[in-house]
């Protein structure tokens, strides 16, 4: 079986990646809930339970994917999330976990598909895809190399 090259997950890197989702947000976008439930996996609980409360966070709240009450414990009928601009961006970064790299790239390429298939879908950030293209294409020219 080949090791696939990346960054060990640490608690560190997953906060880093997680502080965007989470903070001052109360709901968490598909896609980045299932790499964030995949980068955190890889960490113990009691490094899961200190990003997720440094985000100001519950756990049940994180399990759910969103927050019922605001912080005065009122509950909340709209909810902040990262935006359709910042979600493509966050996305990459998890290709720097092995935990979350493949999927990411797939979740890279079907984006840009849904795209280039919709006209009216934002199509103004070609650098995303050309940079996550080329990350695909270092990957598997040093897979291929590697005995």
């Amino acid at each position: 079986q080949m090791k696939e090259e990346g960054k060990s997950t640490s608690a560190t890197a997953v906060y880093e990646v997680a502080r965007p989702i989470l903070q001052s947000c109360h709901a968490i976008p598909t896609k980045l809930k299932i790499l964030l439930d995949r980068a955190l996996s890889a960490l113990a609980q009691e490094e899961v339970l200190m990003i997720v409360s440094g985000c100001g966070w519950q756990l049940d709240d994180y399990q759910r994917g969103y927050k019922l009450k605001d912080a005065s414990g009122s509950p909340l009928d709209r909810w902040n999330m990262c935006t359709k601009m910042e979600e493509p961006i966050i996305l990459q970064q998890f290709l720097m976990f092995r935990e979350t790299r493949t999927i990411t790239q797939q979740l890279i390429i079907q984006d840009f598909a849904e795209r280039s298939f919709n006209p009216f879908l934002d199509k103004t950030r070609p650098e995303i895809f050309n940079k996550a293209a080329k990350i695909q294409e270092e990957n598997s020219i040093s897979r291929s190399r590697s005995p």
